[in-house]
């Protein structure tokens, strides 16, 4: 198995939220530690439905975030980049006030992909939903002779799945 490496960290991650989504909705990281990342927003009455209910985008978005800050505290080496293949999300309850506080747990570390869960919950012992994302990491190779393009693909792929091509 390769080596990894632990590329951010609390204030990062915070810092990166400024200005882009993770901002708008209010989330904030509240820990980090290898493959495993917490964070924290509170319901408001913009990201609440004509329901009453949290909005399923603004779960959905908080899981996929953090699944990816998580990714950055498990770098594979070599690897230069990352991208969602999968995002699943099973309801069990919702938030309709106060705060969601949601980890994402790396569960597998591949040489190109990762897989991790998050549960998120209004109060302890509470869940709410779980979600699962898979990731695929990759590579960037040098340009191509015929092309002069430069290309992207996990540094050892799969015998059943082509490389990726950009």
């Amino acid at each position: 198995m390769a080596g990894v490496s632990n590329r951010t960290s609390l204030d990062d991650l915070n810092w990166a939220n400024l200005g882009k989504l993770p901002e708008h909705l209010g989330l904030r990281i509240t820990e980090v530690e290898p493959g495993k990342v917490t964070g924290r927003f509170e319901v408001r009455q913009d990201l609440v439905a004509h329901t009453g209910y949290l909005l399923a985008g603004v779960v959905l978005s908080v899981a996929d975030i953090l699944c990816a800050y998580g990714v950055s505290t498990t770098w594979p080496d070599g690897a230069t980049g990352f991208t969602t293949v999968e995002v699943k999300c099973n309801f069990m309850g919702t938030l309709t006030k106060g705060a969601g506080v949601c980890t994402a747990k790396l569960l597998h570390r591949g040489r190109t992909t990762q897989s991790g869960t998050r549960t998120s919950a209004m109060r302890p012992r509470r869940a709410c939903w779980r979600s699962s994302a898979a990731r695929r990491l990759f590579s960037i190779r040098g340009p191509d002779r015929r092309t002069g393009l430069r290309k992207a693909w996990p540094r050892r792929p799969h015998a059943r799945s082509p490389p990726l091509r950009l």
